[in-house]
């Protein structure tokens, strides 16, 4: 599977980021761009893939440390494949936020 276009709202500092990936990637930029987060929101998708979502979201202290301002109550991810059909079988997730009861 390849990713043709990763459309990220609301994660860490990318508060909204369109990227079109090619054959090979290099990341570069100052401090405080966002790197790291688009890696971990790499690694996101693909613990998501591997079942293993709310394990992983629990060991980073839940949603609050994930989204954009620490407040939002949705994590947006749009993703395109080549095949249409994404091995992990999403095109669009939304991760919510729900408030404690």
């Amino acid at each position: 599977m390849k990713i043709k276009r990763l459309d990220i709202e609301g994660f860490r500092s990318l508060r909204k980021v369109s990227w079109e990936p090619g054959d090979l990637n290099v990341v570069i930029g100052p401090n405080g761009s966002g790197k790291s987060n688009l890696l971990q929101f790499l690694e996101l998708i693909s613990v998501s893939a591997q079942g293993r979502l709310g394990k992983y979201i629990q060991s980073l202290g839940g949603m609050s440390p994930l989204v954009w301002d620490g407040q939002a109550i949705r994590l947006e991810l749009i993703a395109k494949s080549v095949s249409r059909s994404l091995s992990w079988g999403l095109d669009h997730c939304q991760l919510m936020i729900l408030p404690s009861t």
